[in-house]
């Protein structure tokens, strides 16, 4: 296979057809864009989000429980933002 240089040379690739398969949980609904966050029982969570991954300054955006290993997170500030980037850690 060969190896990507650069953004022109993914551009002139050609794409073949794929699908999109929907992921329960994951994407934009009545309360913003959100997710399922699912780790360890019972752990405190908090979400950042930064709109530039070489300078990520994140702002948190949510803490969740996951009282039973999982916690849907959303974000109804998504489309203030032209890109956004999350990242989940635990204090």
């Amino acid at each position: 296979m060969a190896s990507v240089r650069s953004v022109a040379d993914i551009r002139s690739r050609p794409v073949s057809g794929f699908r999109l398969t929907p992921v329960p949980g994951f994407g934009v609904g009545t309360n913003g864009f959100g997710f399922i966050i699912s780790w360890a029982t019972n752990l405190s969570v908090v979400v950042d989000a930064c709109t530039d991954l070489a300078n990520p300054t994140g702002l948190a955006v949510g803490t969740n429980a996951l009282n039973e290993g999982w916690s849907q997170l959303s974000d109804p500030e998504w489309t203030t933002y032209r890109s956004r980037f999350y990242r989940v850690w635990s204090p």
